[in-house]
């Protein structure tokens, strides 16, 4: 989760992504249980190395079959190597910047009429700026 620490002069809050937010570790992911059998990716101390993520569809957790939903607020943010991410089917949500600054989200390769998607998920979107110019 987001922990707010300041708040600047223009009413923004700074804030940092605590690296110990989540439950438990299943092949090299963190997890966090957000509902009864929902998880969501988040954060974890160990990513900075990652090349591929493979996010499944379902993971045991406590006894019980749990649905990876989600990908949590800068869950992937500056782990530059990570080029190959596979969602599983029942991804529903990209959080805020959670492919910022990775080598996945600035391979041109990825983006497909200017948006980029995960599954079915929207990750980004360019902006283009047209201007009329009326002269």
């Amino acid at each position: 989760d987001f922990v707010f620490d300041d708040m600047t002069d223009a009413g923004s809050y700074s804030y940092y992504i605590d690296l110990n937010d989540y439950d438990f570790e299943y092949g090299k992911l963190y997890y966090k249980l957000l509902h009864t059998n929902v998880l969501e990716v988040r954060n974890g101390p160990s990513y900075n190395e990652l090349t591929t993520a493979v996010i499944p569809s379902y993971i045991n957790y406590g006894g019980q079959k749990c649905m990876v939903a989600s990908i949590g607020s800068g869950a992937f943010e500056n782990c530059e190597n990570l080029s190959d991410i596979t969602g599983g089917q029942n991804l529903r949500s990209i959080h805020a910047n959670a492919f910022e600054n990775t080598a996945f989200i600035l391979d041109d390769n990825n983006w497909e009429d200017g948006v980029l998607y995960l599954n079915n998920c929207l990750i980004a979107a360019m902006i283009y700026l047209v201007l009329f110019l009326n002269l």
